[in-house]
């Protein structure tokens, strides 16, 4: 008896210290919101909800805003199909089409700073940009194949790959513009023997009820604060088998969306790329490179090739060490996205 009241009391805590703790994450959550309300009521401004799509949000067509309120000050400009462009034009002679997140969208910089225009100028090959932030590789995959043109004429296809869609393959998020942020939408679970992709639908038969309790789960701030510190714990602790990981469900989910763009550039009969950026950390040797390493196997074992972003970046910084390169911990600022498209143009000179 005093075994099962001990039980019982141990499951009464442990239910009211989960609530206490759902209610506190949300209430700072909620305090976050509020002090930075004006930076992403910004976001609203550019961003379109578009879950109708199985991409589910892109930016607004002809925007034309100034992002200075909070995090960013750079002004933010599109075209008429959402491209960040100040041209409407898009039937080419060639072109190189990039896809990717915020990177390859631009985040700090402008128009005219943005790693597929200095390309461009480079090469003298028109860029399509169709780069959004907050993406995924999943949902880069799809926003490709809905916006994709045959007047693009695209001969060359670039997946910039920032380190952080790793994790983030495991589900996709939807814009939310009442809040002018991004929110959990589902979880994507690829069935490789069928060669398709399945996101978790609202209906949920008697044999999806693990997903169903896994979705509930995912609704909760508290159990998702919790699941991100293990894994960004376990992920440590994995780091010295890299075989470990890339057998993991957030790698393989990213190496068959990989696949997938590359299908893309093949059916295109164009060429495919995957320019890998670094972190700031990695740079000054505060985090390992173990993530690169990793891609970079899956990458080869499917014959696709890459640009490194980390090797220009070392290489000026190991003579300007005092210049910072980066916005953040992840976007370069202009300085720094200069240098990757001066690389990745000598690259695509040699391949």
């Amino acid at each position: 008896m005093k075994n099962t009241n001990w039980i019982k009391t141990s499951i009464i805590f442990l239910i009211v210290t989960f609530i206490a703790l759902e209610i506190g994450v949300r209430l700072i959550h909620f305090v976050l919101l509020k002090i930075n309300n004006n930076q992403y009521q910004q976001y609203a401004q550019i961003y379109s909800d578009e879950r109708d799509k199985d991409y589910l949000f892109f930016h607004k067509p002809n925007v034309d805003w100034l992002l200075n309120d909070g995090y960013y000050n750079f002004r933010f400009q599109t075209n008429k199909y959402g491209h960040r462009s100040l041209s409407d034009k898009i039937d080419f002679e060639k072109s190189i089409v990039f896809v990717g997140d915020s990177i390859i969208e631009g985040a700090s910089v402008e128009n005219n700073q943005t790693l597929p225009y200095l390309v461009q100028e480079k090469t003298k090959i028109p860029s399509i940009n169709l780069g959004v932030g907050s993406s995924n590789t999943v949902q880069e995959y799809l926003l490709l194949k809905d916006k994709i043109q045959p007047s693009f004429n695209m001969k060359k296809l670039v997946l910039g790959f920032c380190l952080n869609d790793i994790d983030q393959n495991l589900y996709r998020r939807a814009f939310n513009p009442s809040t002018g942020n991004w929110e959990y939408f589902d979880s994507v679970n690829v069935n490789s023997s069928l060669s398709s992709h399945n996101f978790e639908s609202s209906n949920f038969s008697d044999e999806n009820k693990i997903n169903l309790l896994k979705r509930l789960l995912q609704k909760s701030e508290a159990f998702m604060l919790i699941y991100r510190l293990y894994r960004h714990l376990g992920g440590a602790r994995f780091q010295k088998d890299p075989s470990t990981i890339s057998l993991s469900e957030n790698w393989k989910n990213t190496e068959y969306f990989i696949k997938l763009i590359s299908n893309l550039a093949e059916e295109s009969n164009s060429k495919f790329y995957v320019i890998i950026f670094p972190n700031r950390s990695q740079l000054f040797g505060n985090e390992d490179f173990s993530k690169q390493i990793i891609l970079k196997s899956i990458l080869e074992k499917n014959n696709i090739k890459y640009f490194d972003a980390s090797i220009p970046l070392l290489k000026y910084l190991e003579r300007n060490k005092q210049d910072v390169i980066y916005h953040d911990e992840v976007h370069p600022n202009a300085l720094g996205t200069k240098l990757i498209a001066e690389g990745f143009v000598d690259f695509l000179y040699k391949n």
